[in-house]
């Protein structure tokens, strides 16, 4: 199903250290044209605010450095 031209895509990141799951998932989200913000390492809140995402998917193992 096409994606309307007015709609706005999803703003989603991917905090995690392990290149293979986030390269699937990336991949498979941008298929859906959405944007993707990959992370190694979580960022603090105040840049989690400012990216103004719909979506985390997050390693909870992760500590923020």
């Amino acid at each position: 199903m096409p994606v309307p031209a007015e709609a706005r895509p999803v703003r989603i990141a991917f905090i995690d250290d392990d290149s293979g799951l986030i390269t699937i998932l990336q991949r498979r989200f941008e298929a859906l044209h959405w944007d993707c913000e990959v992370m190694a390492n979580p960022p603090g809140p105040d840049r989690l605010a400012a990216m103004r995402l719909q979506a985390i998917v997050l390693n909870p193992e992760l500590r923020p450095r």
